[in-house]
């Protein structure tokens, strides 16, 4: 999976998962979605405190969920 450190890297796009991000976007451009939550890519789990920060937002929060086979 791609991480929140990963995406600062140039060569990001070239890294095993980066596919489901990139297929991910061009779905959310297609259906006019101007925001995308990806997990592992949106959360900075070197820092604990976005992290504890994170899991609290998660469940309280309403989110719509696309699974992409």
């Amino acid at each position: 999976e791609i991480t929140f450190q990963d995406i600062k890297q140039p060569d990001w796009r070239q890294m095993p998962g980066a596919f489901k991000i990139t297929l991910a976007s061009q779905y959310c451009q297609t259906d006019a979605i101007d925001y995308i939550w990806i997990d592992t890519y949106c959360i900075d789990t070197t820092s604990s405190a976005e992290l504890s920060e994170a899991i609290k937002s998660m469940y309280s929060c309403i989110v719509l969920r696309c699974f992409l086979d």
